[in-house]
């Protein structure tokens, strides 16, 4: 299955790395990879996310990170297309 992503969740990839990147560079790199490696489970399983009850064909794919996690909203558009939204830290208020 092929990962599009969008404009804002490409942004927030940039903004999770440059959070962490002042405080931990290497942190910084592993929570990228960590995300990049884990949304590919993404397109194996695309169900593997949970449902949001307001908007039932998006899901939330939460990726543990130390004690925390990232989540990742997502969709899949097509039988071949799985369209991330948006990604967060768990303890980030979240994006709309």
């Amino acid at each position: 299955m092929k990962i599009l992503w969008s404009p804002a969740a490409h942004s927030d990839l940039l903004r999770l790395h440059d959070f962490l990147k002042n405080e931990n560079p290497e942190a910084a790199l592993m929570a990228l990879k960590s995300i990049k490696e884990n949304i590919t489970k993404i397109a194996d399983f695309p169900n593997i996310g949970v449902q949001i009850s307001a908007m039932p064909s998006w899901r939330e794919f939460y990726i543990p990170f130390g004690r925390q996690a990232y989540v990742v909203r997502y969709v899949q558009t097509s039988p071949t297309v799985v369209f991330i939204i948006r990604v967060w830290h768990s303890r980030e208020n979240r994006p709309k």
